[in-house]
């Protein structure tokens, strides 16, 4: 429903979408030989006349489409529609087939896959309208055109609301990511912060108790600052373990969790602070 809105109300279609050169170079081929196999039928290949002229304008527009040069998008179904009309008018010989409604059926499947909804059904009918008073009425033998036509775009259409999936699926993706990055930087913040602000405490703990102890007792002094080392030592080697998590090579060693509270604790405890773990 979405895309059924979004195509009613006129919204540019998957043109960011990066046709395959496959796709591209089999377009310009079939369409090319499909102008050739057409001046040929009316038997003006060579040398060439005006069928092989109206057979060059029909197949122009999806030939260019192909190397990628934009034409504006009323000229597109303008020129197959007023080719393929001269074309039919211009019949073969009676009883054998002609294969230049072909050129309808390439056009609403590309007018499918490139328009609008609304621009793509008024080209469609457009189509079979002119499909119609080419041969002057329904008749049997012409309804595989006519189901070429309508098969064709549906499947444009198809393609395209596919396609616009796509594009929306990667742009969720692409946000996924950016919002996963985005917690990760948090989540390493937060644990920087808390390894940093745990180690400071208990270290400047230590160095405030040194500083009082050397001038009572320097022997509990020293083991005060021994002990302010040991934390800042410990601190710097949690810092670069977190800040490691950064790199493209990082080692996932874990950082403190719930089971290091108890030494965490313990060493608060040391500093002659009265704390008790609940």
């Amino acid at each position: 429903m979405r895309f059924l809105r979004a195509s009613l109300l006129g919204e540019p279609p998957i043109e960011d979408f990066e046709w395959p050169w496959a796709v591209r170079a089999g377009v310009a081929i079939l369409s090319g030989l499909l102008a050739v196999g057409v001046a040929a039928q009316h038997g003006e290949l060579f040398p060439p006349g005006w069928s092989a002229f109206l057979a060059a304008v029909a197949a122009a527009p999806a030939i260019l489409f192909s190397f990628e040069i934009r034409i504006p998008r009323l000229l597109f179904p303008a020129m197959v529609l007023g080719a393929s009309a001269a074309l039919l008018v211009d019949t073969v010989e009676p009883g054998e087939p002609d294969i230049a409604p072909f050129f309808l059926v390439l056009l609403a499947t590309q007018i499918g896959c490139l328009g609008t909804l609304r621009e793509s059904a008024a080209v469609t009918a457009a189509a079979l309208a002119v499909l119609t008073g080419s041969f002057f009425g329904l008749a049997p033998g012409h309804l595989p055109w006519y189901l070429g036509i309508i098969f064709g775009w549906l499947g444009g259409v198809l393609f395209q609301h596919e396609v616009r999936l796509l594009t929306q699926l990667r742009a969720a993706q692409a946000d996924l990511a950016e919002r996963s990055a985005a917690e990760e930087r948090q989540r390493i913040a937060r644990e920087l912060h808390d390894v940093i602000a745990h180690s400071l405490t208990v270290t400047m703990l230590h160095l405030t108790g040194a500083r009082r102890a050397l001038e009572r007792d320097p022997a509990e002094g020293a083991e005060a600052l021994e002990e302010a080392e040991r934390l800042g030592r410990q601190s710097l080697a949690d810092v670069r373990r977190a800040v490691g998590l950064l790199g493209p090579n990082n080692e996932r060693r874990p950082m403190p969790g719930a089971s290091d509270i108890a030494g965490l604790v313990d060493e608060l405890a040391a500093t002659d602070m009265d704390v008790r773990l609940d």
